[in-house]
Parts: C-alpha cells; structure tokens; sequence
C-alpha cells in the first residue's frame, strides 16, 4: 500500500540488476518476479504510456521496462564495451527478462492485446542479435579464456572490430591511445570475457524461452500467435552460429541447453516446416561432416572441436523413435556410422604438408560425445564393438592429436560398457564384467585382441606396444566367469600365453596392466600351475635375467597369490627350498630397489599361504635384516613400495625385535607416510606389543613435536595412529608437549581431516597429561573452529563433540571452572559456593547452529552428506548426553540460557511433528523411508531430556503416539521404553 517504498525498493531492483556481480543480478530477478505477482498498479511506479493499460497485466509492463533499460544499456555497449562491461553489463536485464518470462510459461496468460506481445517479443529477438554481434567476437576469438583477443590490441578498435564502423569513419571517432583517466582502462580482461559470456548465456536462454512460448502455437505462415517462421528461423541461425563458431564453451554449452528446448518444440510442431526444420540440419550436418565443409577457421581443434558435437546432440536429443523396442533413433544411427567411416576410411594427415586430418579429428570427437551422453545409451550401444576397434587402432598414429583423440574415445566407450569407478585405487565388481560376457557381447574383439597382442609382444616396437596398453586396459575391467572351461563358445585360455608374454615389456605400465589383465582371463583352477611354472622359469634364468621380466613376472604372480589368499584357494609349492634357493640373490645381489621390492613381497604372499613354513619364515627374516641394514638406493627408486612391504613383514614375523633398525631405516629413506599408513591398516593386536609400542609412541610423538606442517598427510595419519595406540603409562610430558605443539600448529591446517584427527588426538591425550596442559588454550582453539557466522564441517564437528566427551573429566575439574566463557558472556550458575561456566552447555547450543533450521536439515543432526549417517547419530547422542549431564549438574541455570533451552525446545517439539507428518504421508504414498528414523529418533531424545528437567511445556507422550508403529525403531522404543 505505500507506493513510495514500492517505488524505492523497484529502483534497488533496477540498480541490482546493473550490478557486475552475478548474485545480485540473481536478487534483482527475484526480486522482479515478486513485483510481478503481486497485486500493485504499477503505473505509479513506472512509466506506462499506453492508452490501455488494463488490457496488459504487470508482467508485460514490467518486461517492457526492462526492455528499454537493456536498449540503453545496448547503445552504450555500442559506444564503448568496456565501459560498460564494468558500469552496465546487460546480462543483468536479460537474467530480469528471463524470470519474468519463466512466469509468463508457467502461468500461460491470456493476452488480451497480442500486438503489442508480438511487438515485445520482436523487440526482443532485434535486441538479442543486436547484442551477439557485440558481444560475439570476444568469445569467439582465439585468444585463451580470461585474455584479452589479440585482435583487439587497442581495446577501443573493438568497434572496427565487429563491423559496426567503417574505417574512413572509424578514424574520426576513437583517439590513438587510451586515455589514463578513461574509466575502460581499469577494466580487466576477466571482466570483459565474464561480461560477454554471461550475456550470451542470458541470450541463449531469452532466445529458447521465446521459442518455447511461440512455436506451439505456429500453425503456418499466417497462422501464428506471438512469433512467425521467419522469426523462428532467425532463432535458430543464432543457435547455430554460437554453436559452431563460438570457442568458449561457457558460450557454446549454455546454447546447446537453449537450443535442445528449441529443437525439441521444433520435432513436436503442428507445423510441417517448422516440423521438417530439424530433419534438414541433421542431413546439412552429415553432409558437412562427409564433405568436410566445417567452418575449419572457426571450428577449433583443441577444444574438442567446439561447439559441433553439441549442435548435433541438440538437434538429435528430441528425435522421434523409429523402433520403439530397442529405444534408437534414425539418424542417430546413421550420424554413428557416417563418423565410424570417416574414421576408419580417411588418412591421418592431408595435403603435401603432412597436415592433420581436421575432419578425422572432428569426427573423433563428435562419436565422444555421442558415447558420453547417456540420452543416446540405447542407439550407441550397436556400434560399441566398432567405437572400440577405431580408438585400438587410434593408438598408433603418428599424430598427436589423432592418438590423444583415441584416447578419450576409448575412455569414454570403456565408460559406457562399464559404468564410473567405484573406489579410486582399484576396479570394483560393479564396473566390470566376467570375460565371457563381454567377448559374448563383442566376438569380433575377440580376434582382434589375439591379433593385436601376438603382433605386440613379438615386435618390441613402440607403437605397437601403445596398442598393447590399450587392450590391457579393457582386460583389467574383466574378472572371470563361474562357466570358464564349461562354455566352449569363446577359448579364453588362447589370451594368457599373450598376456604373459607382456611382462618382458620395457614399458613399466604395461607390465602393471598386464598382471591385472591376467587376473580376469585365468581360470580358477590355472592359479596354482602359472605360478609354479613361472616360478620354475625365473629359478631357471637366474642372474642372467632381464630386470624387466623379472619385475613383470613377479607382478604377474604376485597378483595370483593375492587372489588366491582372497578366495582361499590351496596352493603348495613342492620342493620350496630347491626352487626358492637360486632366487635369493633378488635380494642380497640385485641393485634394482624396484625387484627387490616385488619379489620380497613374492616372499610375503607365500608366507601368508603358508604361515608355518619355518623356511620361509628364516627366508624373509634374513631379506629384511639385510634390506635394513643396507643403504638406501639414492634413486628412491619404489622406496615407498619396499617400506610398506618391510613394515608387513616385520609386523608378521618379528617379535619385538630389532624396532630401532627399521625405525632407523625408516627415517633414512625418508618414507615416513607410507609407514604410518602401513600400520594405521593394521590389527590393533599387532602395535600393543609392549617394547614396539613403547618405541612407536615415541616416534610419533618426535614427529608431532618436530615437523613441519607442509605435508599435511603424514600429520594426519600421525595424529590417527598415535590416538589408536596411546599409552596411560607413557610420559605425561610427552603427550604435554604434543598436546601444546598441536594447540599452537592447528591455526596453519587447511584440510578438514587434519583439524579432525587434531583435535580427536587432544581429546585422547588431554586426560593423561592433565597438569601440564591450559585448558583454556583447549576452549580458544574450539571457538576459532565454531562460528554461528559459519558452517561447519559435519567431520570437524563429530571431533570436537569427541573431544568434550573425551576430555570431560579435565574440561569439568574445579581448577578450570570460569576459565573460558562464550563471546564473553558472564552467564555462570553457581553450585557449592564456586563460580561455573556455562561455556559447555554455550558451546553446545553453537555446535547445533540454532538447531532445528528452517529446513530442518542444515544442522549437526541430520548432515547433507548421507555418506556419514554415523556421524550423524554419534555427535548427536554426544551433544544430548552433555546437555543431560549439564542440566542434572547444575541446575540453577541462568534465566537467559533457560529461556533460550525453552525457545530451542518449543522449536524442536513443532519440527518434530512436521516431521512425523512428512514421514507418515511419504510411507503411506510413496512407502518411501529414508534417513529420517535418526533424525526422528534424536528430536524424541532432546524432547525427553527437556521434559526430565522441567523445560519442556508440551507433552511428549502426545507426540509419540501420533508416531506409526511402523517407524518405532528398536532404538526409538527402548528411548520410549516400549515394548
């Protein structure tokens, strides 16, 4: 009702909309929406002239507005770009335009005048392509992103630039130089491309709504209701313009989005034209990509040819099916095939100069693309046994670009047959498939991989041998099949000889793979006679070995032992001493640190298979004696690796013996992180042993004490390990100085894990050091942690509440009481006479961040991580348990914490209700249950705490029984104690 303040709030909106930050042009078109559905004459607060103004409502009257602050806007970008890239970019007004027309789509108005909405919308259109011819070049040019072009040396020859002067005239119009007061020079090159992209952006959306509004309703070339053809078509020649000659993919990835809603209205239009529209650029494509008419100066080859592959996928996405069963379109397939021939077909290079193939390369990434987008899933699956043979054979072109483009084809097809990996070091079963059914699926691969893999191992030729990589690397993702050597269809035992074989490579990758490989080819019932025959082998060559073998067959079988340990599978090695004998110079007189490695690993598997073989047993204590005491390969050449595979065995087989040699060795080689990871995997059973723990607690509380913070890694791990393995009986001191070294360090942490595990290691030592450590630095280093400003990590969090679980016999001692208070705050209850702080009850209710939120969700309670549901549960149960304990300790309470205790109360009692309905109708309509039983379960828990202490003024037992029966979890009716 107050005009003025409507008014005043309208030109905020305008000014937020001018404004070069993004989020508050993201403000100003909320902000517009809301002005659009309320219920306000806006004729005073904005110019309208029109002689009708109740036949438009406020939407077009606020559209209109817009409009002509964005044509003022656009005849200053004319002047002078820059200027206004910094004073008044023009995405704001559009981003305004776009929100206010989402509403004109979501509530399809009835217009009355539809002449002047025609009017709008041509408007509109002009003012779009007005503004791409502006702001076009700058994201089209070939200078990087964040750069200014290079053709624009002189900012200000921007206008000759984009044609919009001609050069008689262009003289007479700018100076020679940039003025030092001009208000251009202090904008940078990052202003200027973000104010270009944005806006193209912005046009790509305005563009796609406008053809989402208009073309449902185009009939024919009369018969029309907001936009014609012809304006459609102008639509669409802008999408494909930024599409196939813009070259920053801001630009042309927000086009694609744009263009794919006009594509799909386009394939569902009443009218035939418009109907066929799509049918003909589809065929203009294929026709382009065969006869290589690309806009080869625009289209760039190390973007992965731009814009192309999105043109295509736009134009496709929405095409009808022809066959309904298999779910596959006409001319996706006929694009697939059309890409494969040109692949297959042309040569790498062109020309007299020995260029690259540009069209090669194009449809290289195109066919990507296709495998990558899991719309076209169904229509590409038929052609990837094909996609896999053209990216093998890819590998051994003499261009770069054609050998990179095979790359990314393989790893996209591997993709698609596959799924994503699971885990990051190694394959998981649920991307990867047994060997018989992928050669089922692909039989042609079959042939070509024996083919492929008996031409690389007999030439050591290195092109080939990136052929080999690549056919392992498919071989790695394959486990084998229960019916191997029942199921005659595919003879897989024909690969392993080849497989085998590539252990000789001098490629250290292909060796790797090649054990890997192996493992999903090899019948079950083959591991014990490969590993005994290449066992006797390596007996047999002795020292006169190839290094290169011998680490490829110690992978190979290395590998087997460690699957065989996996499934239980009986191995024994008859006549161990015979064979084992000649292989121990591996050790004493082998000067590769990375054989030595492995084959004392070899060593470690067989002893694992076989734990009570005493000459085993003497074989591997004898190695690591000696690699203990030798000196370190000034290589480092896999000293990482050797320190894992000491600290194994010297957990296995040595007894408290001999710590200082491997402590010393430790230090020597400077492999301290691998050691501590070693042993943070380990069974807590093997670090308790009195003399080796005694000394371990020693070396890590000298690392804390001692080390920099660079590598932030081996800290964490440090603090992890010593937190698993602390000792009462230890000196207090030590832990004192840990304790004051990690308090005085945590300010220079950066990764959350390493806060974590910091102060989870002060809550396990603060206890046996009590005398020597200022509680108070404990309470300032929390606080700088927890902020009600700030979020805080849900890990980080679970810590600290560890922390005042831990810690809380010290945290509560007398001689800490009214230490440390919250913000300063003198709220104290008093109990006996002594003055307390409410600092942990205070820190509590800032750990719960105004529990319950708005959303209910954004609290300790119930993290948006659904990974850490334990977390959840467990600083919860931590954070109502001290809250318990408080409120049973100390009852007279500060009146202003109790009145906060009611406010917090009353909030959760109200949320918990929402909840139970929300749970309710979701199991009754959707019988959808989800993690919501531990947020149920702690909102019940706070309610009853509060009740048992007189702050809770609704009653709880009304609540529950409005909770189904089917929700009381074990943990809710033991809480409720039901039966």
């Amino acid at each position: 009702n107050n005009v003025d303040r409507c008014k005043q709030l309208f030109d905020v909106t305008l000014r937020l909309l001018s404004s070069v930050q993004p989020p508050e042009t993201a403000t100003g078109s909320v902000l517009l929406q809301c002005f659009a559905q309320l219920p306000l004459d806006l004729s005073p607060i904005i110019e309208i002239t029109s002689d009708h103004q109740t036949e438009n409502n406020n939407l077009y009257w606020l559209i209109e507005h817009v409009r002509k602050r964005l044509e003022q806007e656009i005849n200053f970008a004319r002047v002078n770009l820059l200027n206004a890239s910094a004073q008044g970019p023009m995405y704001g007004c559009l981003s305004g335009i776009n929100a206010l027309l989402s509403l004109f789509i979501s509530e399809k108005s009835k217009t009355v005048n539809i002449d002047q909405w025609r009017l709008l919308f041509g408007n509109l259109i002009l003012h779009g392509l007005d503004i791409a011819k502006i702001t076009g070049p700058i994201v089209s040019a070939s200078a990087p992103e964040g750069m200014f072009p290079m053709e624009l040396t002189d900012c200000k020859n921007y206008l000759y630039f984009v044609g919009l002067v001609p050069m008689f005239d262009f003289i007479f119009i700018v100076s020679d130089n940039l003025n030092e007061n001009d208000e251009s020079s202090n904008v940078t090159s990052q202003m200027l491309l973000v104010c270009c992209w944005r806006t193209i952006k912005e046009i790509s959306l305005l563009f796609s709504k406008i053809a989402q509004i208009g073309i449902p309703y185009i009939e024919n070339e009369h018969n029309w209701l907001y936009v014609n053809i012809e304006q459609t078509q102008t639509i669409c020649n802008y999408f494909m313009e930024q599409l196939l000659k813009s070259r920053h993919c801001g630009a042309f990835e927000l086009a694609y989005q744009g263009f794919l809603i006009v594509c799909e209205r386009l394939w569902s239009s009443m009218c035939p034209s418009l109907c066929q529209l799509p049918v003909e650029w589809i065929e203009d494509g294929l026709k382009m990509v065969q006869e290589n008419s690309l806009y080869k100066d625009k289209l760039c080859l190390t973007r992965r040819s731009g814009g192309l592959p999105f043109y295509l996928q736009s134009i496709l996405t929405n095409e009808p099916l022809t066959d309904n069963v298999q779910q596959q379109r006409k001319y996706v397939g006929k694009l697939m095939e059309t890409l494969i021939e040109i692949i297959d077909n042309d040569s790498d290079t062109i020309g007299d100069d020995q260029q690259e193939n540009s069209r090669k390369i194009h449809a290289y990434n195109t066919l990507r693309s296709f495998y990558r987008n899991t719309r076209f899933s169904n229509d590409v699956m038929p052609y990837v046994e094909q996609g896999l043979l053209i990216s093998v054979r890819g590998f051994t072109s003499e261009i770069w670009m054609i050998r990179n483009c095979a790359t990314l084809l393989l790893s996209a097809i591997l993709l698609r047959i596959f799924g994503p990996a699971r885990i990051k070091d190694d394959l998981s079963k649920k991307n990867s498939m047994t060997s018989r059914e992928f050669f089922n699926k692909y039989p042609s691969l079959f042939k070509l991989f024996i083919e492929e893999l008996n031409i690389g191992t007999s030439n050591p030729n290195e092109s080939l041998s990136t052929r080999l990589f690549a056919i392992l690397l498919i071989l790695r993702r394959l486990y084998p099949s229960p019916l191997d050597g029942f199921d005659c269809t595919v003879t897989l035992d024909q690969l392993i000889p080849y497989v085998i074989k590539c252990q000789e490579s001098p490629i250290f990758r292909i060796r790797e793979n090649s054990s890997k490989a192996l493992l999903g080819i090899i019948r079950r019932d083959l591991y014990g006679e490969a590993v005994s025959e290449q066992i006797q082998i390596l007996s047999k060559h002795g020292r006169s070995i190839k290094q290169n073998k011998l680490h490829g067959a110690l992978l190979q079988i290395n590998g087997i032992l460690l699957l065989m340990a996996k499934n239980n599978v009986d191995f024994t090695l008859t006549n161990m001493k015979d064979i084992l004998e000649p292989l121990q110079w591996c050790i004493k007189e082998n000067p590769c640190p990375l054989t030595q490695c492995c084959y004392l690993e070899f060593l470690y598997n067989l002893y694992k298979l076989h734990p009570n073989n005493n000459q085993l047993q003497t074989y591997l204590h004898q190695n690591t004696m000696h690699l203990l005491k030798s000196p370190p390969s000034p290589t480092r050449l896999a000293a990482d690796q050797l320190t894992s595979v000491l600290t194994k065995v010297y957990l296995s087989i040595f007894n408290n013996e001999n710590s200082e040699l491997l402590f010393d060795y430790i230090k020597r080689t400077d492999t301290e992180l691998s050691f501590v990871e070693i042993l943070l995997q380990a069974p807590t059973k093997c670090l308790t042993l009195s003399v080796f723990q005694q000394n371990l607690i020693k070396y890590c509380c000298h690392m804390l004490t001692q080390m920099n913070l660079f590598n932030e890694q081996l800290y964490t791990s440090l603090c992890l390990l010593l937190s698993n393995i602390n000792d009462e009986h230890y000196s207090p001191q030590e832990y004192a100085a840990v304790v004051y070294k990690i308090i005085h360090n945590m300010l220079k942490l950066r990764r959350t894990m390493s806060l974590s595990s910091s102060f989870t290691l002060i809550g396990k030592l603060l206890p046996l050091c009590t005398k020597t450590v200022n509680v108070e630095d404990v309470y300032a280093r929390i606080f700088d942690y927890i902020d009600d400003d700030e979020e805080v990590d849900d890990e980080l969090l679970c810590a600290i509440l560890s922390l005042l679980k831990d810690a809380h016999g010290v945290l509560h001692s007398d001689s800490n009481y009214g230490m440390y208070c919250v913000d300063g705050t003198t709220d104290t209850v008093h109990t006996n006479g002594n003055e307390v702080s409410t600092v942990d009850c205070d820190l509590d209710l800032k750990c719960r961040r105004q529990w319950p939120s708005s959303d209910g969700y954004n609290n300790v309670f119930v993290s948006r991580n659904e990974d850490v549901d334990h977390y959840s549960l467990l600083y919860g149960d931590h954070l109502l348990d001290i809250i318990d304990q408080y409120l049973e300790t100390y009852k007279d309470a500060s009146s202003c914490l109790i009145n906060d205790l009611h406010v917090y109360t009353q909030k959760v009692y109200d949320q918990s209700q929402e909840l139970v309905g929300i749970l309710r109708l979701a199991y009754e309509k959707l019988n959808y249950t989800n993690r919501s039983h531990i947020r149920l379960y702690l909102l019940i828990k706070y309610l009853k705490i509060m009740e048992k202490h007189g702050l809770c003024n609704t009653n709880v037992d009304m609540l529950v029984k409005t909770i189904p029966q089917y929700w009381l979890t074990k943990s809710l009716r033991n809480l409720l104690s039901l039966q």
